[in-house]
């Protein structure tokens, strides 16, 4: 696997090593995204709603070629869900092997709460997960995660991904566009 990325940015330096780059926040050890990612939920909240009909013709628009031609059975690891849309999407559309790895803590309460049994919830920084679990996934979607990782973490999450996926599974990266 090759991919040539080129990174273009201003370096300011933050406390306990993390770096700003470009109005994202880019952060080196898992204990710093843990305390990163618990502030970002705080922030926006950690209630999840019920997805509406625009979330699911987005998803539709978006992601419904790839996952038609799909087993039911497929297992999908969501990074990072939020508020969990794509989770939803995943159930409505009848997929039934979902798994979901979060940091913020607050959000694995209201993931538990909201979906119950009906997914798996892993509470655990997903490149410490990707690095130690044997799991493997037919998808791995992280949709608005990637633009966090600095260079060397983020050819690390691509690593950790290619490893952990199976034979002919895809990685769906979903970042914002400035274009947008």
């Amino acid at each position: 696997m090759y991919l040539d990325i080129r990174l273009c940015y201003k370096n300011r330096s933050m406390p306990g090593g993390s770096e700003v780059k470009s109005g994202a926040v880019h952060v080196r050890r898992s204990e710093d995204r843990r305390v990163l990612f618990e502030g970002y939920a705080g922030t926006l909240g950690t209630r999840i709603s019920t997805i509406s009909i625009f979330g699911i013709r987005y998803f539709e628009k978006n992601y419904g070629g790839i996952l038609s031609s799909m087993s039911k059975n497929s297992r999908i690891l969501e990074v990072g869900p939020g508020g969990a849309s794509f989770t939803q999407y995943l159930l409505y559309k009848g997929f039934k092997d979902i798994t979901v790895c979060e940091i913020a803590d607050d959000n694995i309460q209201s993931l538990n709460a909201f979906f119950g049994d009906r997914i798996r919830v892993i509470h655990q920084d997903v490149m410490d997960y990707l690095e130690s679990s044997s799991d493997t996934f037919d998808v791995i979607y992280a949709a608005q995660f990637i633009e966090h990782l600095n260079h060397d973490d983020f050819m690390t999450f691509l690593g950790h991904c290619h490893r952990s996926l199976e034979e002919d599974g895809s990685i769906i990266l979903e970042t914002i566009n400035c274009a947008n």
